[in-house]
């Protein structure tokens, strides 16, 4: 009796001990992010920051030297990374001071409209973000805290300012008819797909908003009109926006167009009714197809009775059926006016 009180009294003295073991460790706070830098060194920030924009111009305050290493020590390199030393000409010496951030860019080419010709800017991409360590005369040592690619001379400098932040949703938009088009692919790339950016001719003036999802799809080639793929807004200017494919069934190309999807809410409920979807509408209208005619209102197959009366056996009558079925050029999807000759097929199946 005495030995199991004895033993319950330590278990209650050590029970406490076992508690402060037990709890978790309290949550360490994030650093204070004072510049905004650390917002944009990984995932989608990174690559919304990373992959530019299309502007006519970006301020120019360095240039960065062909000088691009000691070559007492290191030497020059044609490709500098994170954590390399190199050298900037600033236009302004004398409003640089040593922790200063400058966000390094290039000018990859002309943008024109791929059908309307027009000139629509320049595609500035970043390739990385510096801190000046020295200032001698109008030569500023920098340190790359963060590269998104490899940085080489020529690459412009302007001061680093962090993004934005995302404007507030507008409560009304009119956009459901609003079609636009892909006007330029990233620097050095043939195949773009899911996970590559591509820029549009659409931006906050055509009220577009970042997180905005579009439908790609394709026109001509002797083909029919065909949804190939999806992007997300991730960055807007006045008229053009940088956007990242989330989703593709063939290499995306410049030209192909796109059209704003329709929030969940309101695609619910026009699925309650019977006039065609917006993308289905605004492809009749880019086809010529008559006002108020749906493409989806074709001819009825012949019902199962008729395929009946001919007679002959189970095989011949589902062949009859089967030759009916008509599937999307390339796609597996059979179109929506072969649904109700799956079900006669069905039906034949079961009897």
């Amino acid at each position: 009796m005495t030995r199991s009180l004895t033993t319950r009294l330590s278990a209650l003295a050590v029970s406490p001990l076992l508690a402060i073991l037990l709890l978790p460790p309290p949550a360490i706070p994030a650093p204070p992010d004072p510049t905004g830098l650390r917002s944009i060194t990984r995932g989608e920030a990174a690559l919304t920051f990373s992959s530019g924009f299309i502007r006519h111009s970006l301020p120019l305050e360095g240039v960065v030297s062909q000088i691009t290493g000691d070559s007492q020590t290191t030497g020059n390199k044609l490709l500098l990374g994170k954590g390399d030393v190199t050298y900037l000409h600033m236009a302004r010496p004398e409003d640089v001071t040593p922790g200063d951030l400058y966000t390094l860019y290039r000018r990859v080419h002309e943008v024109f409209h791929p059908t309307q010709g027009s000139y629509l800017g320049n595609l500035f991409i970043m390739v990385g973000i510096v801190q000046v360590t020295q200032i001698d005369g109008r030569l500023a040592t920098v340190r790359i805290l963060h590269s998104y690619g490899p940085i080489t001379s020529g690459d412009g400098a302007m001061r680093f300012a962090p993004p934005p932040p995302t404007e507030p949703a507008l409560a009304e938009r009119t956009l459901a008819t609003m079609t636009g088009m892909i006007i330029d692919l990233p620097p050095q790339q043939f195949l773009i797909g899911q996970s590559n950016v591509v820029y549009i001719d659409r931006g906050r003036h055509d009220g577009l908003q970042a997180g905005d999802r579009l439908d790609i799809f394709r026109l001509g080639s002797g083909l029919p009109m065909r949804l190939i793929g999806e992007v997300k807004v991730l960055a807007l200017e006045e008229t053009t926006a940088t956007v990242l494919v989330v989703r593709s069934t063939a290499p995306v190309l410049r030209g192909d167009r796109v059209i704003l999807k329709e929030p969940p809410e309101q695609a619910a409920a026009k699925s309650k009714r019977t006039t065609p979807d917006t993308l289905t509408e605004e492809l009749d209208r880019l086809a010529g197809i008559r006002a108020g005619q749906s493409p989806l209102a074709q001819p009825a197959p012949e019902g199962l009775e008729a395929v009946r009366v001919r007679g002959g056996s189970l095989e011949e009558q589902l062949a009859v059926l089967a030759r009916k079925l008509e599937f999307e050029p390339g796609e597996a999807p059979v179109k929506p006016a072969g649904l109700p000759i799956l079900k006669q097929i069905g039906d034949l199946l079961k009897t």
